[in-house]
């Protein structure tokens, strides 16, 4: 309901059927505050600013992130308004609450829509510090490869390669960024390596294959 809602919200489309769909979602699970969060965006953009804070307002109330992130609903708004053309800067949401990891999330997301990724680097590095996963550092590594700046991604990777769970997947991202900069030999040790250590690695034969085809 969330994505057909989202889908149906385009420029040409009237915001009755959106709204429905994403208040059918919330229905079915009202604790789920990133419904509120779209909602919120929605009425932002039909110019109704206050039904949206109260939407936001209500999505803090209900989801127990709330209670770690006070001020969530508030941080989130120069976002929305910057999503739906406002001319409101997304970086006042980090002067409300610097740390919330969803304000950071929906910056990252705007920064990289608008074409502006050097700026999502911060609101990205402050998720992976607040969360300390592998999800959240293997999305930095990506990020840092994706605008060409592979000994950043290399020093997350590397520390990645420490846990059994995302060693496989962190040395085969090792060995990709050594391909594309021309070091062909060193991604072939690297997944020599790991096929060594995880013989029935899927993603290491799999790359294995592929650079072999090349």
């Amino acid at each position: 309901m969330t994505l057909l809602g989202n889908a149906l919200a385009g420029p040409e489309r009237t915001w009755t059927v959106p709204s429905d769909r994403l208040n059918a979602a919330i229905q079915v699970d009202p604790g789920q505050g990133s419904l509120y969060s779209n909602l919120g965006v929605l009425q932002l953009a039909r110019g109704d600013r206050q039904l949206a804070r109260g939407v936001l307002q209500e999505g803090d109330s209900r989801d127990a992130r709330s209670c770690r992130e006070p001020g969530r609903a508030g941080a989130l708004l120069p976002i929305a308004r910057a999503r739906c053309g406002g001319g409101n800067d997304p970086d006042e949401a980090l002067a409300i609450n610097p740390a919330s990891i969803q304000v950071n999330s929906n910056l990252a997301e705007l920064y990289i829509q608008r074409d502006r990724p050097l700026e999502a680097e911060a609101p990205l590095k402050a998720i992976a510090e607040a969360r300390q996963d592998a999800a959240s550092k293997f999305a930095l590594a990506d990020y840092y490869t994706g605008t060409n700046r592979p000994k950043q991604a290399a020093a997350i990777l590397d520390s990645l390669t420490a846990t059994k769970e995302t060693y496989a997947l962190a040395k085969a991202r090792l060995a990709a960024i050594d391909y594309t900069e021309g070091r062909a030999s060193e991604a072939h040790a690297i997944l020599d390596e790991l096929l060594k250590r995880e013989p029935h690695s899927r993603i290491g034969q799999l790359l294995k294959a592929r650079l072999l085809l090349l």
